[in-house]
This record gives C-alpha cells, sequence and structure tokens, in this order.
C-alpha cells in the first residue's frame, strides 16, 4: 500500500494458494489480482487453478483470460489523493463489456455486449445496484492487488521483464569475486539489523561498480568485434521479441467474433 501511494504499480505472480477467488469489495469479487462481476462463470473464476493442476491446456487458459475481461470492472477515474478509485460494473457505460438484467440502462442489444449474464446475484450488492460507480479504497483487496490483469498480454510483457532484471541483479550482487551477497560467511555478525546494514552497503557497493563501468564503456572508443557483437545482440533481442509475442495470450479482439454466454 505505500508503495501504491508512491506511484508504484505491482506485478506480480502467485503462489498455488493465492489462486482464485480471494476476496472483493461491495459485492464485486478479486480474482488474481482484479476486481470481477460476481456472476463471472465459475471455470473463469478458477481458470489459473486449472491450468496449473493440469485439468485444462495452455490454449484453453489464454483463452479464459481473455473472456475474463468481459467482466471485470472498469475504474471510472484515475484514483484520488487517498488512492480511491471509483469503479463501474462492467454492464454499464458506453464501454459495457456485458449484459445485465439489472442494469436498465446498459446495454440494450446482445450485439452491444460480449456476454449475456442469466445468472445475476439474488441479493445485489452495490457494484449491482449504483448507477454511476463505487469507490474502491487503496486497502479492499491490497495483499493480492496488481496493476494489469494476471496473465493478459500487458502482465507478461511488464514481469517478464522485470523478473529478468531483477535475477540479473540478484546474479550481479551474488558474484564471489565482488559483493557476494548470498556468502553468509563473508557478513559474521548477528542479528537482523546488522546484517540488513551490511547488505544495504554491499548494494551500494554494486551499483557504484555498474556506474564505473559504464562510465569507462562510454569514453572507450568501440572497436569493430564489438560493434558487430552489438549489431548481432541487438537482432536477436528483436528476434526473441517477436518469437514472445506470438507465444502471448490471444489479443482482444480475437474472441469479439465468437460470444460467450453465462
Amino acid at each position: 500500500m505505500p508503495l501504491r501511494m508512491l506511484g508504484y504499480t505491482v506485478v506480480t505472480d502467485y503462489l498455488d494458494l493465492q489462486l482464485g477467488l480471494k476476496d472483493g469489495y461491495a459485492g464485486s469479487i478479486q480474482g488474481e489480482g482484479a476486481l470481477y462481476c460476481p456472476s463471472m462463470p465459475e471455470g473463469l473464476i478458477n481458470a489459473t487453478v486449472l491450468s496449473r493442476a493440469k485439468e485444462i491446456n495452455a490454449a484453453t487458459w489464454r483463452k479464459r483470460i481473455v473472456e475474463r475481461r468481459q467482466y471485470m470492472l472498469r475504474p471510472k477515474e484515475k484514483p484520488d489523493a487517498k488512492g480511491r478509485v471509483p469503479m463501474m460494473c462492467p454492464a454499464r457505460g458506453p464501454g459495457a463489456t456485458v449484459r445485465c438484467p439489472l442494469v436498465e440502462n446498459g446495454c440494450t442489444k446482445v450485439d452491444d455486449a460480449l456476454t449475456t449474464i442469466y445468472n445475476p446475484p439474488a441479493k445485489p450488492d452495490r457494484i449491482c445496484t449504483n448507477a454511476s460507480s463505487v469507490s474502491v479504497p487503496l486497502d479492499a483487496g491490497a495483499k493480492l492487488a496488481q496493476h494489469y490483469q494476471y496473465g493478459s498480454n500487458e502482465w507478461q510483457e511488464i514481469y517478464s521483464h522485470d523478473r529478468n532484471t531483477i535475477e540479473g541483479a540478484n546474479g550481479f550482487l551474488k558474484d564471489s569475486s565482488h559483493e557476494a551477497i548470498g556468502d553468509s560467511s563473508r557478513r559474521r555478525v548477528r542479528g537482523s539489523t546488522a546484517q540488513y546494514l551490511l547488505v544495504s552497503i554491499l548494494v551500494v557497493a554494486g551499483n557504484l561498480r555498474k556506474l564505473q563501468k559504464f562510465r569507462d564503456d562510454m569514453l572507450r572508443p568501440e572497436t569493430d568485434d564489438e560493434r558487430a557483437d552489438r549489431k548481432a545482440r541487438k537482432l536477436l533481442l528483436r528476434k526473441t521479441r517477436k518469437n514472445r509475442k506470438d507465444k502471448r495470450v490471444a489479443a482482444w479482439d480475437d474472441f469479439q467474433t465468437s460470444p460467450a454466454k453465462t
């Protein structure tokens, strides 16, 4: 929560015990970080649970992640100074993605939405009854909330990049010939506070080492071999990104031609 108040966005993976329906607010349900319509089918709620249990294949999981978007609550405005966000039922507004019998002024034609809801809650809460939006506080489902829809193209792109960056930084700082933060025998002091201080100093030293190397590389003329190597790495990176894009979750538009009904 303090990080989110500072403007950081949370992008994370989940443990098996954190998957599926875990929280909610004002009648909406939270699944893997996002708030959804309470009428979202169980097969979509537990899509990742079933995928990890090998009960559905990767292609089916990807399709269900895309189908989930139809049920997602949409932010009406940006967060206020306290982090509260006005969220709209997916059946309301010009950008509605579902048609629900509880919403009189929502989608009036089946073709206006990808999904028609036939099983609305018997006792609808504010997310279903408020004609405008519901203000969702920062602490609502804060433990598992994240900025991007879990498993989506946006999430995959950011998460993969950030995880590789973090693992690279860990490997750099664990180099036994330099900081070696993974070797506790080089920090023979008791107490977590002392360990925290020493590791912090080692991280600072590692950052200074990176800065010094960057400065030296910028001042030194590039050789022909280095120039050729740089171009080869850039080409390889482009191919890797293209292959990754081809394997990601299908785009939202890919499923608009085959409406799902619940």
